[in-house]
């Protein structure tokens, strides 16, 4: 008699480092678990390039399995990030808009 010890396919392991892209780089981060450390993790990966920029102007996406390209809101971020696989990549993206200023203007008298 015959025995066949096959494995069973498991799914992969909740991953721990992803990869965020922005203006062409990408920087191997950990998983964020929440979309503001997400936002902390990105300013930090990405210094120069979110220098000046409001947290609110930054926003994340990913390619769905269409091929289209999916934002991820800050509700949704806790179930995508626990479903997500190792090195998935994040895009990071900044919304147009006024980069904050260290002080408001002054006005001459």
């Amino acid at each position: 008699m015959r025995f066949s010890l096959t494995r069973r396919q498991s799914p992969p392991p909740p991953a721990d480092i992803i990869a965020y892209s922005l203006n062409n780089r990408m920087v191997y981060v950990p998983k964020a678990q929440t979309f503001d450390e997400a936002v902390t993790f990105a300013r930090s990966a990405f210094e120069s390039d979110l220098k000046g920029v409001d947290k609110s102007q930054i926003s994340f996406s990913m390619i769905s399995s269409l091929k289209n390209d999916v934002g991820i809101s800050s509700m949704a971020w806790p179930t995508i990030m626990s479903k997500i696989v190792h090195y998935s990549i994040v895009y990071v993206h900044v919304q147009s808009g006024i980069k904050s200023l260290a002080s408001p203007p002054s006005y001459a008298d």
